[in-house]
C-alpha cells in the first residue's frame, strides 16, 4: 500500500511539473482562444432612402430657413423634405442626402454644431457612424465624435452634433422606404 501511496505523489508532482511547464498552474488545460464572431448584417446600404423620427414623434426634415437648409424635427409625417438617401462607405459610416440632393453635414455656426442638407459631396463632416440601438433605432456620430440629438431652440427642433453619450433626444426610429 505505501508503494502506491508514494507512486501517487510522483505521478501528481511530475503532472504538476508538467502543467507549470506549459504555463498552466490551475490543473487545467489552456484557455482556449474566443470563437469568432460573425459581422453582424449592415444597418445599411447605399441607395437605401429612410426617414428618422425624433423622440418627440416628429420626423426630420430638411427645412429653407433663412437661405439654409437645417434639418429639424419637424414634420408629423413623411413628405418629400424627410426622405433621406443613404450612401454606405468601406469603413461603415453613412452620408444622407436630402431632397434638394445635398448631403447632410455637420456646420459650424453661432457655437453650435447644426446639421444642414449643405455640401454637394460628402466630405468628413458629412458622414455619420451609425449605432444600432434595436432593429429599428439608431443613434448617428459626427465626425466630432458628438451624437446627433434633438435640440430645443426656442419654438423650433433642430438636430445637431452635440451629445457625448446617447440619451433619449439622440435615438432616431428608422422608416424604410425604398
Amino acid at each position: 500500500m505505501q508503494t502506491r501511496s508514494l507512486m501517487s505523489l510522483v505521478m501528481a508532482a511530475a503532472t504538476t511539473l508538467s502543467l507549470a511547464a506549459c504555463g498552466s498552474d490551475s490543473g487545467v488545460g489552456p484557455t482556449p482562444m474566443p470563437t469568432p464572431q460573425p459581422t453582424p448584417t449592415p444597418a445599411f446600404r447605399t441607395g437605401d432612402v429612410i426617414a428618422l423620427r425624433a423622440d418627440n414623434g416628429q420626423y426630420l426634415s430638411r427645412i429653407h430657413r433663412n437661405g439654409i437648409d437645417p434639418v429639424e424635427a419637424a414634420k408629423d409625417g413623411i413628405d418629400e423634405y424627410s426622405r433621406f438617401r443613404v450612401t454606405v462607405f468601406e469603413d461603415g459610416r453613412i452620408a444622407l442626402s436630402a431632397d434638394n440632393g445635398r448631403y447632410l453635414s455637420r456646420i459650424q455656426r453661432n457655437g453650435n454644431d447644426p446639421v444642414e442638407a449643405a455640401k454637394d459631396s460628402a466630405d468628413a463632416f458629412s458622414r455619420f457612424t451609425v449605432t444600432m440601438l434595436d432593429a429599428q433605432t439608431v443613434a448617428l456620430q459626427g465626425d466630432n465624435g458628438l451624437y446627433l440629438s434633438r435640440i430645443r431652440r426656442g419654438d423650433i427642433d433642430p438636430i445637431e452634433a452635440a451629445k457625448a453619450t446617447i440619451d433619449v433626444y439622440s435615438r432616431f426610429q428608422i422608416t424604410r422606404l425604398q
